[in-house]
């Protein structure tokens, strides 16, 4: 029998469903602000807005996040912005957790705070699974299925 390596925390495993999705105006006016501040678009965690096709809005302080920011492209014709994001699903992500924020092996987790890309788990919480914490670079390893 073959040896067969295993990733043990501190990356990403599996592949995701890759998906081109469309900002809400919430998002959209968010994406515009971020860049004009010069800070970074991807790695921001969404959800779906549930108003139009393939549409996604920002996740809030303790939703479910349902996927990441993996690129974006501005239209410039429309001020609009094509977004690539991989789907929380059948995958393990490395995602960052904030400096006091709750973050436990077992634990489901959550957007932490208002910058859509921390996370904390809780007992409220509904997605994940936290297999691994890595206290030094404050990440995660969260099992979605």
């Amino acid at each position: 029998m073959a040896n067969t390596a295993r990733l043990m925390g501190n990356g990403d495993v599996g592949e995701p469903i890759q998906l081109t999705v469309t900002p809400d105006a919430t998002l959209k006016a968010a994406i515009a602000a971020l860049i004009a501040a010069g800070t970074e678009v991807t790695g921001k965690l969404l959800k779906w807005s549930g108003a139009g096709n393939y549409e996604v809005s920002l996740c809030e302080d303790q939703d479910a996040p349902a996927m990441i920011i993996t690129s974006f492209r501005e239209n410039k014709a429309d001020s609009t912005y094509d977004l690539g994001v991989e789907l929380l699903q059948n995958v393990v992500k490395n995602l960052p957790y904030r400096t006091g924020a709750t973050c436990a092996l077992a634990g489901k987790v959550r957007v932490e705070g208002s910058d859509y890309m921390y996370i904390e788990t809780d007992a409220g919480a509904t997605v994940g699974y936290v297999l691994a914490v890595n206290t030094t670079a404050e990440t995660a390893d969260v099992l979605f299925s």
